[in-house]
Order: structure tokens, then C-alpha cells, then sequence
């Protein structure tokens, strides 16, 4: 089975059961791990949110924190992207591109939402989440995810010639 095959039953499982884990691709540099899961999301009908996860600030999945005034407690208050997603009626891949290039903080902020589908204090619901990454061996910074992220994610292997997903 092609791994753009299964990529599309594991993001069809989250949308069809919650607990179904997310997805991590490993692949080389431009080999298409973006733009195919661009076409499939297309194909799908559902809107695709790319993430680059080095760019962002822990802030950006765990909330912002403001004080609510009314209850004299912090609040987590969800970045723009989580925000629209609650407003929109389309079902929504989030794509966390690059994750093994963010710094272990970022990582940590990722985990929630990536496995409990949580933005701040936003759990959504008609989502699935898909990470993506290089190999530690040719990666920018030479890391890979953290033990806690990994165990709990499908890895598949993008190992397919560029004529294929075209």
C-alpha cells in the first residue's frame, strides 16, 4: 500500500474516531510530504492548516495567557488559526511541518495540541493532525521529536519517487 494511501486512512480515522492517533511522515528535503498532503486534503473536500512549527512560540499551542478579570484567574486563549477552525464547517488537517526542527520547548507546546486537539483552552472537534519532518540525519538542526511525542504517533516512511505523487 502506498504511504499516500495510508496517510489518507490515518487523517479519515481521526475524523471518524477520536482516539485515533496522529500521524508523523518522515522524509527527505522536497520530496512531496507538503504538497501531497495539500492534493489529498484537495481530494478529501477538508481544509488544510499548515503549521511551521519552528516559526511559531509555545504560545501559539498552548494558549496565550490573559487574566480574566471576572474570576481573578489566568486564561489560555487560542491562537487565530484554532480560533477559525471552531467557526469553520469544513472538516480541518492541521500540518505540523518541520516538528523535529523545532527547539524541545516548541516541541512540548506541540504535544497537546497534536494529541489532544487542544489550542489553548479550544478542544476541537472535526480535526485530524498530521506532523511532518527530515530524517535527523539531514534535518536542520539534526533533532529528532521527543520520546513522549513519538511513542504516540503513527510513523509512516515517505519513501516514494516524486513521478508517483505527481
Amino acid at each position: 500500500m502506498s504511504v499516500t494511501k495510508c496517510l489518507s486512512i490515518a487523517i479519515q480515522a481521526q475524523f471518524t474516531e477520536p482516539m485515533a492517533p496522529p500521524v508523523m511522515v518522515w522524509g527527505g528535503t522536497g520530496a512531496g510530504k507538503t504538497s501531497s498532503t495539500e492534493a489529498l486534503c484537495k481530494s478529501l473536500g477538508v481544509w488544510l492548516d499548515v503549521l511551521r512549527v519552528p516559526q511559531l512560540m509555545e504560545a501559539d499551542f498552548i494558549g496565550y495567557p490573559v487574566p480574566d478579570l471576572e474570576t481573578g484567574a489566568m486564561r489560555f486563549l487560542p491562537p487565530h488559526f484554532a480560533h477559525a477552525c471552531v467557526n469553520r464547517t469544513q472538516k480541518t488537517v492541521f500540518f505540523f511541518d518541520e516538528l523535529s526542527d523545532a527547539n524541545r520547548s516548541i516541541q512540548a507546546a506541540a504535544h497537546g495540541p497534536l494529541l489532544d486537539k487542544a489550542f489553548g483552552e479550544v478542544v476541537l472537534k472535526g480535526v485530524a493532525m498530521v506532523a511532518a519532518s527530515n530524517p535527523p540525519s539531514i534535518s536542520t538542526t539534526g533533532q529528532t521529536i521527543s520520546a513522549p511525542i513519538s511513542n504516540r504517533l503513527v510513523h509512516l516512511f515517505w519513501n516514494q519517487p516524486p513521478d508517483e505523487w505527481m
